[in-house]
């Protein structure tokens, strides 16, 4: 045997045991209680170099050259708050995707996790500070590194709950006395958002949104591509308790639909929801800084029990079809229904109507019919306003202006349980004297 053939035969021979030995300590290393344990210490060592915060990981479990499962998995930050806090997370994955440096995993299981999004006045959210970029300034990178790409597929959640904290300020619009006065009611509870003092060394509010019982299905979720500005989430269901404003809550029972975010806003279109009693489908953006917030959607049919999480002042029982767009933004709330033919017992409404909610009420764009409209029902809905007499309309009105000037053109049957009907035809402007219309009409 020539000794350049024997050099090749020994080193073929070594590479031989040396990828024996590889495989051998990969399998014990994957397939022993030690190994896992050394894997574990490996994680949370790896994210502690990452993370100016506190990680702590119970136990690993699987076979770990397809998959892994984590156990009392939490992140919090330097002074103990939580972000992240998943009681078992398992999921499956290709190990040549690795040396890609993506991210990329499959059929992905979170079992009652908790996340929190914090992001207190004059400060940053508080993932930016336990997971904060390099300040250092480099030359541009235009290969893909650890973080550049973050995949998941088939996800499922089960009784999650998400929790975000945003600055909030009163409307940058009013007078300092009707700053003081919003922050105040804010406070106290009176207004729709849950408004809380931020936790010291801050100064100045914080304004809480959750999602209780979160049950889904997610097909992607894109949280990181160098080829996209936002990040996206598929649902091909979900059920929750959403909770953007204080209670009553938003009973979802099914979603579907795109969602795309930033760390600023989030913004869907086409997206379908199932409520107790509604049916809906539409398009809507929210500004997670200051709640700002608009939807267009169609409901077929909508219950109006299930739109009392945007206006409590809507009634417990009556529903039917309706479109509906509503802007929400740091000064007002304005409302506006098309195509609508609502039904409450014996009253029914149908045809369009708009209110812009601010420091009073003003009513645009209304053209409608109405059959035994009760006025105590106008009194539940539009905030302030108490009519000077007891009983029902029927008729059709266009309305437009405010509560002590309302331009009115149309024709209406009032009746009235004691005195009985009367019908009136009006062209011209109606005003409410007073607080509540106790100093008459004009």
């Amino acid at each position: 045997m020539s000794r350049r053939r024997r050099v090749l035969l020994t080193v073929l021979a070594s590479l031989a045991g040396l990828m024996t030995l590889a495989v051998v300590a990969a399998l014990v290393l994957t397939g022993t209680d030690w190994g896992r344990e050394r894997v574990r210490r490996m994680i949370v060592s790896a994210l502690e170099d990452k993370a100016h915060g506190r990680v702590h990981l119970g136990r690993v479990t699987g076979n770990l050259l397809k998959g892994i499962t984590l156990h009392n998995f939490v992140i919090t930050d330097s002074a103990g708050a939580p972000f992240v806090a998943v009681e078992r997370l398992s999921a499956r994955y290709k190990i040549l995707r690795f040396l890609k440096r993506r991210v990329e995993l499959d059929d992905v299981l979170l079992v009652r996790p908790v996340i929190v999004l914090d992001k207190p006045p004059d400060g940053r959210w508080n993932y930016a500070r336990i997971f904060p970029d390099d300040t250092l300034p480099v030359a541009k990178d235009t290969t893909v590194g650890w973080g550049d790409w973050l995949a998941f597929t088939d996800v499922t959640v089960v009784e999650g709950r998400l929790l975000v904290k945003s600055p909030w300020k009163p409307g940058s619009k009013l007078a300092p006395s009707e700053q003081a006065e919003q922050t105040r009611e804010a406070l106290s509870g009176q207004g729709r958002l849950l408004v809380v003092n931020a936790p010291p060394p801050f100064k100045g509010y914080q304004k809480i949104v959750e999602l209780r019982a979160v049950n889904a299905k997610l097909p992607l979720v894109r949280l990181a591509d160098p080829g996209l500005a936002s990040r996206v989430i598929e649902v091909a269901s979900m059920s929750t308790t959403a909770l953007p404003f204080r209670p009553p809550a938003a009973e979802l029972r099914n979603v579907v639909g795109r969602f795309e975010f930033t760390g600023d806003s989030l913004w869907w279109r086409g997206a379908q929801v199932t409520m107790p009693g509604s049916r809906m489908s539409g398009d809507g953006a929210y500004v997670f800084d200051g709640g700002d917030m608009w939807i267009a959607a169609l409901g077929r049919p909508v219950a109006l029990a299930d739109m009392r999480w945007l206006y409590p002042r809507l009634p417990s029982n009556g529903g039917g079809p309706l479109d509906i767009a509503l802007r929400w933004d740091e000064n007002r709330d304005d409302y506006v229904v098309r195509n609508m033919d609502i039904r409450v017992g014996v009253q029914r409404i149908r045809g369009r109507a708009g209110v812009t909610l601010a420091d009073t009420f003003t009513i645009h764009s209304t053209d409608i019919r109405v059959a035994n409209l009760d006025t105590r029902l106008i009194e539940q809905v539009v905030p302030r306003f108490e009519s000077p007499r007891r009983g029902t309309l029927t008729g059709h009105a266009k309305l437009q202006g405010g509560k002590h000037a309302l331009n009115v053109d149309g024709e209406i049957a009032f009746t009235d349980p004691l005195s009985g009907t009367s019908r009136l035809a009006a062209i011209g402007e109606v005003g409410f004297l007073g607080d509540g219309g106790d100093d008459g009409v004009r």
